[in-house]
């Protein structure tokens, strides 16, 4: 899903001087209950997922880390639901 969303805001758009114009998006995913049970928690892990996305370039996304302060990784119920990133 965050592919196809990610594809779609990154089309360009042609403005009426007829320049064009488009933007990037980078995106952190953090799924209940496995990056938090509460809305700040889970608000927390996908913050720090978003900035992790931001450090590897634009138009990217990014799970929340398992465990906070550790590496990012999807959650084992995640894996084969979503397609991860290259």
């Amino acid at each position: 899903v965050i592919e196809r969303v990610i594809g779609a805001i990154a089309v360009p758009i042609r403005l009426p001087d007829g320049q064009e114009a488009g933007v990037t998006v980078s995106a952190g995913i953090a799924l209940f209950p496995d990056h938090g049970d509460q809305p700040a928690g889970l608000l927390a892990a996908a913050d720090q997922a978003l900035y992790e996305a931001k450090r590897k370039g634009r138009n990217g996304w990014q799970f929340a880390p398992s465990t906070p302060g550790q590496g990012v990784a999807p959650p084992a119920a995640a894996r084969g639901m979503l397609p991860l990133p290259g």
